[in-house]
């Protein structure tokens, strides 16, 4: 019969393994996860006749990092591998004009692409103020199915010690680098501006 002996190297070797599989369970339990819990985005362009505004409530997503963030200290360790995931319903953003409402969302091809996307792949801290942080985001903005990388400047108000964000930040695309062609009225003599701002007021907390 033989005989099973273990190489006592290998005695030597397993606490250097629990050690490994403990940093990494560690750092998987570390991870912050912050979800959204209300929101507004308004939409703002021009026409030739006057400007006109749509406003949405329906903003859905969640923010990743590597810990909670804090109104100071090492801002840039919680947000070194940071992830971002926003969704914004195309019919949910609506104008006082159903007309409007109607010409937008056969613009932007609601009815195959229903959502506004973007994904925040990158964030850099920009400016660090007493009750505010600005950084400097990229990510992955889908309008009407087309995909563009975009630089985002966002604020973060951090409360409640970092359990919840009010998130804000403001820009401004052109409808044409989405492949959007401009609504018009009355014959084509009434034209919507092919530059629109899209702003956005969203919180979100994590348990």
């Amino acid at each position: 019969m033989m005989e099973w002996k273990m190489d006592p190297s290998c005695w030597r070797r397993l606490p250097l393994v629990a050690v490994f599989s403990l940093s990494l369970s560690s750092a998987a339990w570390a991870e912050t996860i912050y979800t959204g819990k209300s929101g507004m985005v308004t939409v703002v362009g021009t026409s030739t006749l006057h400007g006109w505004e749509m406003k949405g409530e329906d903003i859905k997503g969640s923010v990743r990092l590597d810990k909670p963030l804090p109104p100071s200290g090492d801002i840039n360790a919680a947000v070194k591998n940071a992830k971002a995931s926003i969704e914004i319903v195309v019919t949910s953003i609506k104008s006082d004009s159903d007309g409007l409402n109607d010409k937008a969302y056969g613009a932007m091809k609601a009815e195959e692409h229903k959502l506004i996307t973007f994904e925040m792949t990158e964030a850099r801290l920009k400016e660090q103020k007493p009750d505010a942080l600005v950084f400097d985001t990229t990510g992955t903005m889908t309008i009407s199915g087309t995909q563009k990388t975009v630089p985002l400047t966002v604020t973060v108000l951090p409360q409640n010690a970092g359990r919840r964000l009010i998130i804000k930040g403001s820009k401004e695309i052109a409808m044409s680098d989405f492949g959007i062609t401009r609504p018009s009225a009355m014959l084509g003599t009434i034209k919507a501006g092919d530059k629109v701002t899209v702003s956005f007021d969203w919180t979100v907390e994590h348990s």
